[in-house]
């Protein structure tokens, strides 16, 4: 009998903002009712979608997929793993889809809500947006519409990683 995989589903989603560093994240379990000696070979996941970073790794002795750092900058993103065992005569393939929901997102910030105190003063910052520091986000450019607030968005914070100071500006009385 051919090696087979014993796991029901080959999917597993991952929260960026709450995995750590090093944590298994999916246990993937094969077979071989033969005992034959098995070899377990694979590809590795493409490099994280913006920065190029190893996030996961396998382990070929207990089918384990870890990650190899923090998720918590990392853009969403779907992964797959292909593995493959084999024994002296036929082989059996699963691809791992790993599911990222991480918390940087194509920046946008339709999502974010504001509220505004009377007290609030003028020139206040009542919003930063945090963008990391990578050439894919030069020339980004922000906007912001509301009938009730008059606004300017300050793209001018240079730190790692960039700070927008957006929404400085003042109610209209």
């Amino acid at each position: 009998m051919p090696p087979y995989f014993t796991n029901p589903s080959y999917s597993v989603t991952v929260n960026g903002l709450t995995v750590s560093a090093l944590q298994a994240v999916y246990d993937l379990d094969w077979r071989d009712d033969d005992s034959s000696p098995l070899t377990v070979t694979y590809t590795a996941p493409d490099t994280s979608h913006i920065f190029g970073n190893t996030l996961w790794s396998f382990d070929t002795g207990t089918g384990v997929i870890s990650t190899t750092k923090t998720l918590n900058t990392e853009f969403t993103y779907t992964y797959l793993l292909i593995v493959t065992v084999a024994d002296s005569r036929k082989s059996a393939s699963a691809t791992v889809t790993i599911n990222l929901n991480a918390c940087h997102m194509t920046p946008n910030c339709t999502d974010q809500s504001i509220t505004i105190p009377d007290t609030f003063a003028v020139g206040g910052t009542l919003l930063t947006q945090n963008i990391p520091s990578k050439s894919q986000f030069t020339g980004l450019s922000f906007s912001m519409s509301t009938a009730l607030l008059q606004a300017s968005i300050d793209p001018t914070t240079e730190r790692q990683p960039k700070n927008y100071n957006m929404l400085k500006g003042s109610k209209y009385e």
